[in-house]
């Protein structure tokens, strides 16, 4: 796995999180149709814009899968080209680097003109159990006492119970110019129902959100 040395802490604090965005990633077997959403986001007031048309970017994603990995950085690295830059998988720019090899990465970005990096990683996995009322019981005169209560219907007979599975994931934009982070957002995707799935939902999500942002066009 590679790190990239950009980030606002030590690249050490970032490996220690990676036994959890495995776990997250390889779980999602859950049988229904992903959605993403990001649920904050954060942009510096301070640094410079970026001019990313045409420019080369590097797409990181912290799992320590490597087919995962791969697939997910060429996913994402797609998503970026098609808006106007040129997005890169990282594991393509260094393929032998390792978590330390800070010095090594960071000069290969800088001798090819890279101009930023995007950075993913997963923070955590939750199942939530809803409960749904079935429809007719709105009102207690004439619906649920009626049918319900005066007859005394098991739960089981009025209420419908679900499960969902959300994903949240951080990713963030290294400006390598300026070696400073310009933009973090923290996303959540619900029912996932493969990883191929998941991968493409979260990369089309955050390059639509970039894209919004500015970032890139």
């Amino acid at each position: 796995m590679v790190g990239c040395g950009y980030s606002d802490g030590a690249s050490e604090g970032l490996m220690l999180r990676l036994n959890t965005a495995q776990v997250a990633f390889a779980a999602l077997l859950v049988c229904a149709c992903a959605s993403t959403t990001y649920v904050a986001t954060w942009r510096s007031p301070t640094a410079k814009p970026l001019h990313l048309k045409g420019a080369k970017v590097a797409a990181v994603v912290l799992v320590t899968s490597e087919p995962l990995r791969k697939a997910a950085e060429n996913r994402l690295a797609q998503e970026i080209t098609s808006r106007g830059a040129i997005g890169v998988a990282m594991y393509t720019i260094v393929p032998d680097a390792q978590p330390g090899d800070e010095a090594k990465v960071r000069a290969v970005l800088e001798q090819a003109n890279f101009k930023a990096v995007v950075a993913m990683h997963p923070v955590g996995k939750k199942t939530e159990i809803h409960v749904q009322s079935q429809p007719g019981y709105d009102h207690l005169w004439g619906d649920y006492y009626r049918y319900g209560w005066s007859t005394r219907y098991a739960p089981a007979d009025t209420v419908t119970t679900y499960a969902e599975t959300i994903v949240t994931v951080d990713t963030r934009v290294y400006s390598l110019e300026q070696n400073e982070l310009v933009w973090e957002g923290q996303s959540e995707t619900s029912d996932p129902s493969t990883i191929n799935a998941f991968i493409s939902d979260l990369a089309e999500a955050t390059a639509r959100k970039l894209s919004e942002a500015g970032l890139i066009q």
